[in-house]
């Protein structure tokens, strides 16, 4: 069963963002159920070619046919249980299964594989790598870089078929809805079936919100690189480097990450409500353990409680980070995240540190360590350059 639980995941939470055209028709006079069975055909007919270890957008599964009839069925009747999850599920499905995702990730990334494995869902309860991260832009050095182009397409593509997989989700939720899903067959050839219900459902939505939240924040800065510019020329000609290109989006993203914790703690409490019969659910709590680990590395419910709490705390009272642990000095750096989304900088450039251009291409920073704003417009209150001067020391080593 567990192998099942795992395809119908696959096919649920499966995200990031694509555009859906087309519009409803209006079902050929066929019932909501019916259309409904069509779509489920299509779905399993599109699929049952595609290679899972591939990335998505290398699947040649089109599922839009199926979306279009679950849309269809919506349309005939709104409150149909399995249209609205099935229509939220495909909408994401043909995100990451559009070859044009594809072309533009590997234009601007070009290193190798990008796709994710699933217990990346919950990277944010991790601690941070502050390290790591400051060696991933310090060994950048790439200078044709159009983010622009995944920018566009996020808020031309992604974040509507975001919002219409959060929309259907929403529903299927308040209405606590069950429906099963056909997942394959057993050695007899029988129909192997897995219940799929609100608890699964408030687990996709958190899946949806993390996303919602990321493509937020990709689309929130201009960071475009032109063959042949130089950081130089980028940081003091280039008007639009390193500005806000859609200010409203960082407060979006905070918002999204506050409805991550709470679908989290919902999909908790919908677990230790549940009375029925779990053989055939996709997540199950058996005395008070959640068997997820294949996708979460496991945990109990109070464990995952304890996560959205961490998030929700964090995100309104700010999140102390120390590197003493990992050999760095002891200092407390306090972030505020209500800072940082819901009063973004205008201008990353204002908050550079003093520097010289030994060459276009090169920048040296003034040592000892001179922030224009150490705090970092609220950011990081309480903070110094003669702190900061330690932390770097210790990232340079």
């Amino acid at each position: 069963m567990k192998t099942c639980r795992l395809t119908v995941l696959v096919a649920l939470t499966v995200g990031a963002c694509v555009l859906f055209s087309g519009c409803s028709g209006d079902g050929g006079g066929k019932s909501a159920d019916q259309l409904y069975d069509e779509g489920m055909g299509s779905l399993e007919s599109a699929l049952s070619g595609a290679d899972m270890d591939q990335e998505p957008w290398n699947w040649g599964a089109d599922v839009s046919e199926a979306h279009e009839r679950f849309d269809d069925a919506l349309a005939q009747n709104p409150n149909h249980c399995g249209a609205n999850l099935m229509a939220a599920a495909t909408r994401l499905l043909m995100v990451v299964s559009n070859p044009e995702l594809g072309d533009i990730l590997d234009t601007l990334f070009p290193e190798g594989p990008r796709a994710s494995r699933a217990s990346g869902i919950l990277w944010y309860a991790r601690k941070p790598d502050l390290r790591g991260l400051y060696q991933r832009f310090s060994d950048g050095g790439r200078q044709d870089f159009h983010f622009s182009q995944l920018q566009n397409y996020i808020e031309l593509q992604v974040l509507p078929a975001l919002t219409y997989a959060d929309q259907r989700l929403t529903r299927f939720e308040d209405m606590n809805c069950a429906i099963w899903v056909r997942v394959g067959e057993d050695s007899l050839g029988q129909d192997v079936l897995a219940e799929v219900d609100a608890t699964d459902a408030y687990f996709l939505h958190t899946v949806v919100d993390a996303l919602q939240a990321g493509c937020s924040v990709a689309v929130s800065y201009n960071i475009d690189i032109d063959d042949g510019q130089t950081p130089q020329y980028l940081i003091e000609s280039d008007a639009d480097f390193l500005t806000l290109r859609r200010p409203a989006a960082m407060a979006t993203a905070y918002d999204e990450l506050l409805a991550l914790a709470a679908h989290l703690r919902a999909a908790c409490d919908a677990l230790e409500a549940e009375t029925d019969d779990q053989s055939d659910d996709v997540f199950t709590e058996t005395d008070g353990y959640v068997p997820l680990d294949d996708m979460f590395g496991g945990g109990a419910v109070e464990e995952i409680r304890d996560i959205a709490d961490a998030i929700e705390d964090a995100l309104v009272s700010g999140l102390v980070f120390n590197p003493s642990g990992d050999g760095g000095p002891d200092i407390d750096v306090l972030i505020s995240f209500d800072a940082l989304f819901n009063d973004p900088i205008a201008d990353l450039r204002n908050y550079f540190p003093a520097h010289s251009w030994p060459q276009p291409d090169e920048i040296a920073i003034d040592r000892p360590i001179d922030f224009p704003d150490p705090e970092f417009h609220g950011i990081t209150p309480g903070m110094d350059n003669a702190e900061w001067e330690l932390i770097i020391q210790w990232l340079e080593e």
